[in-house]
């Protein structure tokens, strides 16, 4: 069996924003924007951390929407080593058909996507 990696992309995104924006991003300053800790983002630039909060992903692609640079979930991250597609093509069927609520509770899952909803 392979061994999945999965890896933050925040800070190529972040070079990719400042280049865009020509804007530095001060990392203290850029924790209180986007309304995470300092640490935690710190552990997502040197991708330390072993897990994350929705809420915190959904805080991510908020700052990168409202500051011109339009990303999806996906780009957040890098895998490598992917797995083979599932051997069964009903498995989104079977998955999105699932009444499991713990699945919706602040998040909206739809197929396997999450959508957000920022409050302001």
């Amino acid at each position: 069996m392979k061994q999945l990696t999965v890896k933050f992309n925040v800070d190529r995104l972040l070079r990719e924003l400042s280049a865009l924006t020509n804007k530095d991003y001060d990392k203290q300053s850029l924790a209180v924007q986007i309304g995470i800790s300092r640490s935690s983002l710190y552990n997502i630039l040197d991708n330390s951390n072993n897990r994350v909060d929705l809420s915190t992903l959904g805080k991510l692609l908020y700052f990168f929407h409202s500051e011109g640079l339009v990303i999806s979930m996906s780009d957040l991250f890098v895998v490598t080593n992917e797995p083979d597609s599932p051997k069964s093509a009903n498995w989104r069927n079977r998955f999105s058909q699932s009444n499991d609520s713990r699945l919706c509770l602040r998040a909206k899952l739809c197929v396997g996507f999450f959508t957000f909803t920022h409050k302001e």
